[in-house]
């Protein structure tokens, strides 16, 4: 399969491809494996959100990019979901993530899978900070909606802009991404990533990452350019 065919799939969604080898099954942040709108979605949230929820891309509203840092003055942290619906119970030998990053610098991202069945506290405050009972704090967050006072894995800002509040009880560490000094495709295989989709029990996955001290962006399902969102490829056991 040539590398032009292949981004083509990663763009369009398309779901499966076969061979002479097992099927492969592509999904991508913006549908359901054929192609069809379904549950993907992909956001980020930021650290004192409250301030920053009504400018700033990707919390609070759609953005063409994902942020993800970590340094001394601020948090970001990627969502990623995958719909695994045209899975239809069956279950994988090999599971990749697949980012487009848009930077030039070098930094390890660590990736995390958000347990089924999490919900996050919801911490009302009214549309100042974009947060109302009606949001979906569960996995099945609401991608404009999502904000850091209540995303799903984690949990409430303690002014540490130095560390991560991750709720430890409701995330699983996958591996490590890094970032190649060039803009282009990165990506994370392991056997921990292929265990968790195969311990999915709600028809979604999602991925969470956090990274070093620079400003990395990864290209959203609404990127303009034609870059490829968030992928996930999996080949199917025989």
């Amino acid at each position: 399969m040539s590398p032009k065919y292949m981004k083509a799939l990663l763009i369009a969604g398309v779901g499966m491809v076969c061979g002479a080898g097992a099927a492969t099954l592509v999904v991508t942040t913006g549908d359901c494996g054929d192609g069809t709108p379904g549950k993907g979605a992909d956001g980020w949230v930021s650290e004192n959100s409250e301030k920053s929820l009504k400018t700033k891309p990707g919390t609070g509203k759609m953005s063409k990019f994902v942020m993800v840092r970590a340094n001394a003055t601020r948090q970001d942290t990627g969502y990623f979901r995958f719909d695994l619906s045209d899975l239809k119970g069956r279950k994988v030998q090999s599971a990749t993530f697949k980012l487009y990053f848009m930077g030039d610098d070098r930094d390890r991202m660590s990736v995390f899978g958000l347990k089924d069945g999490v919900k996050g506290t919801n911490r009302a405050g009214g549309e100042d900070v974009n947060d109302a009972d009606a949001d979906k704090h569960d996995e099945f967050w609401i991608e404009k909606l999502l904000d850091r006072e209540s995303a799903p894995g984690m949990l409430e800002p303690d002014g540490d802009l130095t560390t991560v509040d991750w709720n430890e009880d409701a995330i699983v560490f996958l591996g490590e991404i890094c970032n190649g000094g060039e803009p282009g495709l990165v990506e994370l295989t392991s056997a921990d990533v292929a265990l968790f989709v195969n311990n999915d029990s709600n028809g979604v996955v999602t991925f969470m990452m956090q990274g070093a001290q620079h400003s990395c962006r990864y290209a959203s399902k609404e990127d303009p350019d034609g870059n490829p969102p968030a992928t996930l490829e999996l080949i199917l056991a025989k």
